[in-house]
């Protein structure tokens, strides 16, 4: 049994290799390409070579919390840099291989819970799945691929504590266990809350008197050890944010929905339907379809043990409800109902601005337990004889995956993955600073060992950048100033021209007001350092400004109120900025967006 278990786990590994790498190397149109994998990969190269920073100090500021799945991220890049190259390609290899974890310890916790079938079919789902979730495992972020490896870390954890068949030892080492892995968790991601939530509701009804047992303790001791780099961080560099978790349970809906029955309605009858994102759109609400009514079979098979955990739940007797009494999928159903709680009432949502995986994000969290939803109901089905409605229900499923996913891959850029550079140290510096205070930064830096010849220059750049799209300290001309002292004479130019590229964003609302800080900000500095802000400025405003018809007045505004000999620094910049376009897209830029009267400094500086 163990033996053909292990066989069909290695053809299903193989076949998820096939499917995700495939999209890999054919498909870099279709995949998400986000600048914060680029800081984790500059990380895995810190790793992998003597770190500037110590290495706590490295996760980026750019959230309310500190977390760790950015480091885990980039530990798991480091010796796929070194086996495959450092490019974008062994970059994205780290998601998958979290993604092929969790497929793994799916399989083993399926398997062993109810059966092979239950496995195997869930298994075919998440590696034929919908097109956002096939996104998702391709994301090299530190936040949700590795969150998929630990819900069923956890349900394998509460299932053998649920057994019994450990002696007092044997439970006490893995509690243990069970701590330190759920305070690792909460540091590395604060979305694991949810399925420790599950797990210590399901503890919490059938023994209401664990919470003052030694397990308890054990556990508690054991979950701030695992926690521990996130207190330290917190006490040693001074870091300013909210508690773990916050975020997931703050009463107020990140989707903009005013009150919660919106919200909720909302998630239903829209956003987790559309989230599949198949095409054409009907294919997705089909999926939803299926997955609803088997939701509702779960729920019906489990009425009974939650009519007693209601009419039990304020009844502070001890085992009320003994584990023989709760269904084996009933910790499944709870996962579900408990993230619709934290979708409904806290920050989790929809990012109503964005489009894809950006927009969607927050739902994979769930796509895990609506597999298994689906797998469950169609073994059922199996087993009742009905097997005329279950294999046209999973062939339906799976034909869609597949024509999804074979959508995904495309010949158009064959092979442009393993040509891009996967780090950016630039963006490296630019999340370690963007969300600290002055002070904060000033403590980062002081435990710089030293400057990489080789990248330091693009991370203080970035380092500059973050400061100024920080606009908590952006104003601060004299802190941001005292920042820059710290450093040798040799590395201003790359400040000054960072901090510049990371100004731009004071002109997105209004030029005007705009140009009157860049004067403030000018007539605050040296003049020897004047020419690297501007040639900063003229680089910031091509990468960020979308059209070139928004970019056209803000030079002109720029260009009359600086003194003439700092122009050619400007559209040096400029000239810089373009040469991330094509040649065809430079050509028509400078056409349509650069004033006839100061093209020539695009000439003098940059060869086209």
């Amino acid at each position: 049994m163990l033996k053909r278990n292990f066989s069909i786990l290695l053809g299903l590994s193989a076949l998820f290799l096939l499917m995700r790498v495939s999209i890999l190397i054919f498909s870099w149109d279709n995949i998400y390409f986000d600048a914060d994998e680029l800081s984790r990969g500059a990380l895995a190269k810190e790793i992998i070579e003597k770190p500037m920073l110590p290495i706590l100090d490295y996760p980026e500021a750019d959230s309310e919390v500190y977390e760790g799945g950015r480091l885990l991220a980039s530990f798991i890049a480091a010796p796929l840099f070194l086996a495959f190259g450092d490019s974008y390609f062994s970059l994205k290899l780290a998601a998958v291989a979290c993604s092929l974890a969790c497929l793994i310890l799916w399989f083993i916790l399926l398997t062993r819970i109810f059966n092979r079938r239950v496995a195997v079919i869930w298994s075919l789902l998440f590696i034929l799945s919908p097109p956002l979730y096939s996104q998702a495992s391709l994301v090299t972020w530190g936040a949700h691929a590795e969150y998929y490896f630990f819900t069923p870390l956890f349900l394998i954890f509460l299932q053998k504590i649920l057994s019994g068949k450990h002696p007092d030892e044997a439970r006490g080492r893995l509690w243990a266990v069970f701590g330190f892995l759920s305070g690792l968790s909460i540091w590395i991601i604060q979305n694991n809350i949810i399925v420790l939530v599950t797990c210590f509701f399901v503890i919490f009804i059938l023994d209401r008197r664990f919470f003052f047992k030694k397990s308890f303790g054990i556990y508690l001791l054991s979950f701030f050890a695992g926690y521990s780099p996130g207190i330290y961080h917190y006490f040693s560099r001074h870091w300013q944010y909210s508690i773990p978790c916050d975020s997931i349970f703050k009463l107020y809906p990140r989707s903009g929905a005013s009150n919660w029955l919106p919200k909720l309605k909302a998630i239903i009858i829209d956003h987790l339907p559309r989230s599949f994102i198949f095409k054409p759109e009907i294919i997705s609400f089909a999926y939803f379809f299926v997955f609803l009514p088997a939701l509702l079979y779960i729920i019906w098979l489990n009425r009974e043990v939650i009519n007693k955990i209601r009419v039990s739940l304020f009844r502070f007797k001890p085992n009320i409800i003994s584990s023989s009494m709760i269904p084996r999928e009933f910790p499944f159903l709870l996962y579900f109902l408990v993230y619709l709680l934290a979708y409904t009432f806290g920050g989790l949502g929809v990012w109503e601005d964005d489009a894809g995986y950006l927009k969607y994000k927050y739902l994979t969290i769930v796509y895990p337990v609506i597999f298994f939803v689906i797998s469950f109901a169609l073994d059922k089905l199996w087993e009742n004889k009905r097997r005329m409605i279950a294999a046209p229900v999973l062939g339906f499923l799976l034909l869609a995956g597949l024509q999804a996913n074979i959508r995904l891959i495309s010949f158009k850029n064959f092979g442009v993955p393993l040509q891009q550079p996967g780090f950016s140290y630039y963006e490296l510096g630019d999340r370690i600073s963007g969300g600290r205070t002055i002070e904060g930064i000033r403590a980062v830096i002081g435990h710089i060992r030293r400057v990489n010849p080789r990248h330091g220059p693009d991370f203080l750049s970035g380092i500059a950048a973050g400061m100024a799209f920080n606009r908590a300290i952006n104003e601060d001309i004299e802190g941001i100033l005292s920042v820059f002292g710290k450093f040798r004479p040799e590395y201003q130019s790359y400040l000054y021209k960072g901090w510049c590229i990371g100004l731009n964003n004071i002109f997105f609302e209004d030029p005007a007001s705009g140009a009157k800080r860049l004067e403030a900000v000018s007539s605050g500095i040296e003049d020897k350092y004047k020419k690297y802000l501007y040639a900063g400025l003229g680089e910031g405003l091509m990468i960020n400004f979308v059209a070139a018809s928004d970019v056209e007045p803000i030079l002109l505004l720029i260009s009359r109120k600086m003194m003439p000999f700092y122009l050619k620094d400007l559209y040096s910049g400029v000239a810089r900025g373009l040469l991330n376009f094509d040649q065809k897209k430079r050509e028509s830029i400078i056409k349509s967006c650069v004033a006839a009267e100061y093209r020539h400094f695009l000439s003098n500086n940059h060869n086209f």
